[in-house]
Formats: C-alpha cells, sequence, structure tokens
C-alpha cells in the first residue's frame, strides 16, 4: 500500500469516527433531555400527592383536611416547584448562553489569530518568491551588463536600475557596482573605448563626449536618489564607496539635474563635463581636472575644490557657500551671480579674466591677495537682498 493511499484511508476513517461521534451525542443529548422530561413530570404529579399525605399522616386526630384544601395544597406545591424549576431552567440557559458566548468570541479569536498568521505566511511566501525573482533578475541584469555588444549593456544598465528603483535593498548595491565599473577604469577598457563623438560645448567651440553605455550609468546613478538625502543616506555614501569616482575619466559626461551629493571625484577628469543644475553638497573634486565644465546654477555648498583645475569654468549662479577652492587653478572662471558666501579663495590662482560679475559674497568670503572685490561689482548679501525686495515692488506694482 503507498504512503498516498494509507494517508487517505487513515483520514477516513477519521472523518467516519467523527461522524460517528456525532450521532452519539446527539443521542446521548436526546436522552437525557427525555429522561430529564419525564423526570420534571413524574416529580410536579406525584411530589405534591406525597408531600400532602405525609403532612396530613403526621397531624393530630381530628385535623384531617377537606379534599378542596387538600386539592389547594397541591395546587400550590405544584406552582412553587413550577417556579423553582423554571428559575432553575433560566439560571441554567443563562450559564449555557454565556458559555456559548464564551466559546464563540475563543472561536473568534482563533479564527482571527489563524487569518493573521495565514496572511503573514502569504506575504513571507511572496517576500520569498519576490526575492527570489528579484535575484534572479539581479542576475541576469549582471550578465547582460557584462555583455560585449553596445545594445545588450545598455540593457543591463537599464534592468539594474529598475532594481534598484523597485527594492531598495538593491539600491546600494547596484549603485556601488555601477559607480565601480566607471572607477576601475570601464570609460577606458572595458564599456564602449574610444567611442567619442565631438560636438559643440556651452562655449561654442567642439566638446567631448562620453561613450554612451558610460553615460547612461551617470544617469541612473544621478536618478536613483530621487530627493534630499537623509543623514544616513549622506553617511552611507562615504561608507560604501556608492559615488567613488576618483580618477575616474568622466570627460564630457553629463550630471546635469542629478544627485551626486558627497560624491568623490578625486583626481578624476571632469573636462567638458555639465554638472549644470546638479545637486553636489560636499562632494570632492580635489585635485580633479575640470578644464571648461560647466557647474552652472548647480548646488556645491561645503564642496572641497582644492588644488583643481578649473580653468574656464562655468559657476555662474552656482551655490558655492562654504566650498573650499584652496590652491585651486580659476583661472578663465565665471562666476557671475554665484553665491560665494564663506568661500576660501586665499591661494586660488585668478587673472584678468576671472569674472566675479554680480556675484554674491559676505565677511567670511576670503578673496586672493591684491583681489579688489569691489572692481568685481560683487554684492555683499544685504545687497543682494535689497535687490530682491525692489524688484519684488516693482513687479507688484506693474501687476496692480
Amino acid at each position: 500500500m503507498s504512503a498516498k493511499r494509507w494517508i487517505g484511508d487513515a483520514r477516513g476513517q477519521s472523518e467516519r469516527n467523527a461522524a460517528i461521534w456525532e450521532v452519539l451525542k446527539v443521542g446521548l443529548v436526546s436522552l437525557c433531555l427525555l429522561v430529564g422530561g419525564a423526570l420534571l413530570v413524574l416529580a410536579i404529579l406525584w411530589a405534591p400527592q406525597r408531600l400532602v399525605e405525609a403532612t396530613q399522616q403526621r397531624s393530630a386526630p381530628g385535623q384531617e383536611i377537606t379534599i378542596s384544601e387538600r386539592i389547594s395544597a397541591e395546587n400550590a406545591i405544584r406552582s412553587t416547584l413550577i417556579q423553582a424549576f423554571g428559575g432553575a431552567f433560566l439560571v441554567l440557559g443563562a450559564i449555557f448562553t454565556y458559555r456559548q458566548l464564551r466559546l464563540s468570541r475563543e472561536q473568534l479569536r482563533a479564527s482571527i489569530a489563524q487569518q493573521e498568521l495565514n496572511s503573514e505566511l502569504s506575504r513571507a511566501s511572496l517576500d520569498a518568491t519576490r526575492r527570489s525573482q528579484s535575484s534572479e533578475a539581479m542576475t541576469r541584469a549582471v550578465d547582460q551588463f557584462g555583455g560585449t555588444s553596445l545594445a545588450t549593456r545598455l540593457g543591463g544598465v537599464a534592468s539594474l536600475e529598475q532594481l534598484a528603483a523597485g527594492d531598495s535593498a538593491f539600491r546600494d548595491v547596484v549603485m556601488e557596482m555601477l559607480t565601480a565599473s566607471v572607477r576601475n577604469g570601464a570609460a577606458r577598457g572595458q564599456l564602449s573605448a574610444n567611442e567619442q563623438q565631438n560636438s559643440v560645448g556651452w562655449w561654442g567651440e567642439p566638446s567631448t563626449r562620453p561613450a554612451a553605455d558610460i553615460q547612461l550609468v551617470v544617469n541612473v546613478l544621478g536618478r536613483l536618489r530621487t530627493s534630499e538625502p537623509s543623514s544616513d543616506d549622506l553617511a552611507n555614501v562615504q561608507h560604501r564607496n556608492l559615488l567613488d569616482f576618483e580618477s575616474s575619466d568622466l570627460r564630457g559626461v553629463r550630471m546635469a539635474l542629478g544627485h551626486f551629493e558627497r560624491g568623490m571625484f578625486r583626481r578624476a577628469d571632469l573636462s567638458e563635463a555639465n554638472l549644470s543644475g546638479g545637486f553636489f553638497e560636499a562632494a570632492v573634486f580635489y585635485q580633479s581636472i575640470c578644464e571648461r565644465a560647466n557647474f552652472a546654477g548647480g548646488g556645491f555648498p561645503g564642496a572641497s575644490f582644492g588644488e583643481a583645475n578649473l580653468r574656464g569654468c562655468d559657476f555662474s549662479g552656482a551655490e558655492l557657500f562654504m566650498a573650499d577652492f584652496a590652491d585651486a587653478d580659476i583661472r578663465g572662471a565665471v562666476f557671475t551671480n554665484a553665491n560665494v558666501g564663506g568661500v576660501d579663495f586665499l591661494q586660488a590662482r585668478v587673472d584678468a579674466s576671472t569674472r566675479f560679475d554680480g556675484a554674491i559674497a559676505d565677511s567670511d568670503t576670503i578673496w586672493p591677495k591684491e583681489f579688489d572685490p569691489a572692481a568685481h561689482r560683487i554684492r555683499s548679501i544685504e545687497e543682494s537682498i535689497r535687490g530682491s525686495c525692489a524688484d519684488s515692488a516693482t513687479g507688484l506694482e506693474g501687476n496692480s
């Protein structure tokens, strides 16, 4: 006999035993009710007569009661017995009802607990299935990313982005892997080497553009953080090297509007790169090469540009509060309307082509020696606020 058939026979025998036990319980309850009813009827009909007869026998001679008195006494006893039995039945009914209510509550609690358990098991099963599917998708995406054709690599990057965006558990891993692909020579070797294309840059001359897969990798890294990162996210960037582009070849790359807070660009080549409108709070550009890079309108508070080559860069309208330009080469750079409050330019190399027209400074801004802020029409924060208020008032008058 097979195990499956044996289990089926055992289950059938258990069901038959349960049915027999139910029948026996019904029969036993019916018998008890029948016997109890008979005893009750007997007690109501027979007990009053016996009590009256016993009372009459103990009474003194000559004090016998009449038939009408006997009948009245029996009826009174019967009424008392009926009331007593009725009260007892009410009490028993109340007890039975209370027990049923308790049983119902316990069954309801057990049912709710079972439903919650089933729900937890279902969620756990779904999570396990999802993790398994995500792991398989991750493996396929990594295989695609390491492919030989450009189309395969682009598909792999897109798949990795989808995984990272849909599951936070994969986000840091994907960011770390994509960053490593650029940092470890991918832009110069394994990924689309020498696929540079010439186009016209923001300065009006031919510029270099990176390979398509490298540009897509950078775009994905800038999109994976779609909002202002928390302090834990920023700490994790440094702890896990999620945005570590040290010594990477990023010539002509576009990082506009991307989130690269606390990114590490030490000694990276960012020549002709476009970082305009991006978010680079506390990023490190130490000794990086950024000739003719576009930083216009970007957020660089607390960023470090120490010893960086920033010749011909455009910082127009950029937020540079408390940034460090110690020993940086900013000859030919443009800081028009940029916020340079608290910036250290003391050791920076400037020349006549360096422009600060309309830049906003404060008392903590440190200028190079023999540098005249007034000659460059640099504004203080107070002047900037007054100018903004005047512009607002003019606009209101025009509207009215």
